[in-house]
């Protein structure tokens, strides 16, 4: 977050308190300060007295500027909501010594809306109380979560809409999901019958041959495909075509399987619902 001020703009207070977070280190060490840019984490304080404020940020050529202005003027770049976040956040510091993670959104300089996170500690410096904090900037975490939250969202419909019937499982076979047309063919009145289940106990039920088909796909972190003749307890024979595939990069106990089936007349290529 950088402030609407120019990082050469003064207010004409008194320069008593807010120092740098960090001192140089002895012997040309690299300073904590540097670190922390490296880390894109910088710093902030406030002195309570005076209420100036003291802002480290990056310019356009990555290089640590420092803004100094008012807490008014800080206040003025969130809406009435985040402003009232942040003195809380300055609050909660004063009142028990510290406070954080918190989060808040200001405006840039290109007056895009910026996210960061932010924690903080009551310091006394030159008789002076004064908040001193580190922040991040999480916007890129903010839009990629929310991107992942679009995806989610998509992706549950699609499972809740498809024809197939698809489940998606853990690797000890625990259904984390499925959809209706899963839970139909396993004769389940809701499909929120079959969460939690182990999907191995529910298929075998229905088919020894599904279920080893079942018991394969979870084993392997390979994408499978088949299909075979299924004949159901009730004595209807189904062409079944299925396909098992993992849901994400992860590999190991972690990783989910989704598991998709379509039942089709043996002399047909169309899709039973």
């Amino acid at each position: 977050m950088s402030l609407l001020l120019s990082p050469t703009a003064t207010t004409g207070l008194p320069q008593i308190a807010a120092p740098p977070l960090f001192a140089d280190e002895p012997g040309g060490a690299p300073r904590e300060s540097e670190l922390l840019r490296l880390l894109r984490i910088h710093s902030w304080s406030i002195d309570l007295k005076t209420e100036r404020v003291r802002w480290e940020t990056l310019d356009a050529n990555d290089r640590t500027v420092v803004i100094k202005a008012t807490l008014t003027d800080l206040l003025k770049q969130a809406n009435d909501e985040d402003a009232g976040k942040f003195r809380a956040h300055l609050k909660q510091a004063i009142d028990t010594g510290s406070a954080g993670p918190d989060h808040f959104r200001f405006d840039d300089l290109d007056h895009a809306g910026s996210q960061i996170e932010s924690v903080c500690v009551l310091k006394w410096l030159s008789g002076h109380p004064v908040v001193v904090g580190l922040y991040r900037n999480c916007e890129k975490e903010r839009r990629q979560a929310a991107v992942v939250g679009a995806m989610r969202a998509n992706l549950e419909t699609m499972i809740a809409e498809s024809t197939s019937c698809i489940a998606v499982l853990a690797r000890d076979g625990t259904i984390l999901n499925c959809n209706t047309a899963f839970a139909k063919c396993l004769n389940l009145r809701d499909r929120r019958m079959a969460i939690r289940q182990n999907v191995i106990e529910l298929v075998g039920s229905l088919s020894d041959r599904l279920e080893g088909i079942v018991r394969g796909a979870l084993l392997s972190s390979e994408a499978l495909s088949g299909q075979f003749v299924m004949t159901f307890p009730g004595g209807q024979v189904r062409g079944v075509r299925w396909k098992a595939f993992g849901l994400d990069l992860l590999r190991g106990e972690s990783a989910t399987r989704v598991f998709a089936f379509d039942l089709r007349r043996t002399e047909a290529d169309d899709i039973i619902d």
